[in-house]
């Protein structure tokens, strides 16, 4: 992957917040209490030479120790990819803040979000009415035909059975065929 540490983003970070932030709070921060190694890893001191040469590679003796990186991380907000390249992590700006992209991002997401919900309130309340107008509808087109099947059954009773039987028979059917109509 190639991780690598990045040295002058404590030092830059460290400017862009010094108003704020001072070294005696860094130092609480980082669990230390030498001025010494907060200057080391703030890049404002030199290094000593080491008095023996058996170590081939002391470029690491300057670097912010994990546990310190982990401190600042969580402390100020800031993330590990600030310090170590190629952590795939968002970055945020020197402030520990997120950057302006990716508020703007977080904000369009949120609003959508806000949206949706709105869209979806919508879509019920509308489903809703729907429903009370086929249940009005209903009722209304139930009671009509009772209404109906009411008046035709007592204009049957008008009517002399033995002079208009062939008509009585004929109305019984409608009011029967009627009554047997799936309704919409």
């Amino acid at each position: 992957m190639g991780y690598y540490y990045k040295k002058e983003f404590f030092r830059e970070w460290y400017e862009a917040n010094s108003a704020t932030v001072t070294k005696e709070a860094l130092k609480v921060v980082l669990g230390t209490s030498s001025n010494n190694n907060l200057q080391y890893w703030l890049g404002e001191k030199e290094l000593p030479a080491l008095k023996s040469s058996r170590r081939i590679n002391d470029s690491d003796r300057g670097m912010l120790p994990l546990r310190c990186i982990l401190r600042l991380c969580n402390h100020y907000g800031l993330h590990l990819s600030d310090f170590i390249g190629n952590a795939e992590e968002p970055k945020s700006d020197l402030r520990g803040r997120p950057s302006a992209r990716e508020m703007k991002k977080d904000e369009l997401v949120t609003k959508l979000s806000a949206v949706e919900k709105e869209l979806t309130d919508e879509r019920l309340n509308h489903a809703m009415e729907v429903n009370a107008i086929n249940a009005k509808f209903q009722e209304r087109e139930d009671r009509i035909r009772a209404d109906y099947d009411r008046k035709i059954q007592m204009l049957i009773e008008r009517i002399p059975k033995a002079a208009h039987r062939d008509l009585l028979d004929t109305i019984s059917q409608m009011a029967v065929n009627d009554k047997q109509k799936p309704s919409p």
